[in-house]
């Protein structure tokens, strides 16, 4: 199954990669890829997206762009003080485990009866 998507991701990648960045790993041995190969994989997929999709309805996002190129290709009108949820910060990673954890012993109590 992993070979279907696999093999499917790597023609299509490689259909719009110079030849010199082809893909010309072993799928059967994909596990044991080096780094450097998943990388080209996603770097060619990437450039496989940006020429089959419509500049118009494709948004190439970086999170660390904060929330208004988002809210532009949406066409939305955020309040100004909206700030993107879940920033990636310690402290609020440790404050949402926790409350997951609760909620997932409560679960777990209440089929216990």
């Amino acid at each position: 199954m992993a070979r279907s998507w696999l093999g499917k991701g790597i023609e299509k990648g490689n259909s719009t990669a110079p030849e010199n960045q082809q893909l010309t790993s072993d799928l059967d041995n994909f596990w044991a890829w080096p780094s450097s190969d998943w990388e080209q994989f996603y770097i060619n997929w990437v450039r496989y997206v940006q020429t089959v999709i419509p500049k118009e309805r494709l948004l190439v996002f970086n999170v660390k762009e904060g929330v208004k190129p988002l809210e532009k290709f949406l066409g939305l009108d955020l309040p100004e003080d909206y700030v993107m949820p879940f920033v990636h910060e310690t402290a609020q990673y440790a404050i949402l485990l926790k409350e997951y954890r609760i909620r997932i012993i409560s679960a777990s109590a209440s089929r216990l009866g």
